[in-house]
């Protein structure tokens, strides 16, 4: 699916560090965002530019059965920055690092399912 065509059917909910409060000022310096459409996963992309961590509050995940994993963090240091297998549990609230960006992805709750699906090789 294209950028275009998932921005034209997702729906998209604007936060700060509260839900549903972005901070569109001059100087703000946090934005969070949550993405889903039907039938496909959510998306929660957490940005902290301030130059000390801060808590953001995380949304319920729009489906029953499901959880938020965190797949990417980018003050975490490489491999774990970049998960190939689900981290749980997940909170309400998350504490993104200074000048970091943390990405969050809806997920089945029980433990064991592959996050990225094996790849067949040709």
């Amino acid at each position: 699916m294209s950028l275009r065509k998932f921005l034209a059917q997702a729906h998209i909910d604007w936060h700060g560090v509260k839900l549903f409060s972005p901070d569109l000022s001059e100087d703000s310096r946090t934005l969070a965002v949550t993405t889903y459409m039907e039938n496909g996963p959510a998306f929660h992309l957490m940005l902290n530019a301030f130059w000390e961590p801060l808590n953001f509050a995380v949304p319920p995940v729009p489906e029953n059965g499901m959880s938020w994993v965190r797949v990417i963090g980018t003050s975490l240091p490489a491999p774990k920055d970049f998960l190939d297998v689900p981290e749980y549990p997940a909170q309400c609230q998350y504490l993104v690092q200074a000048h970091s960006t943390v990405l969050r992805i809806s997920h089945p709750a029980q433990a064991g399912h592959d996050f990225f699906p094996a790849k067949s090789h040709p």
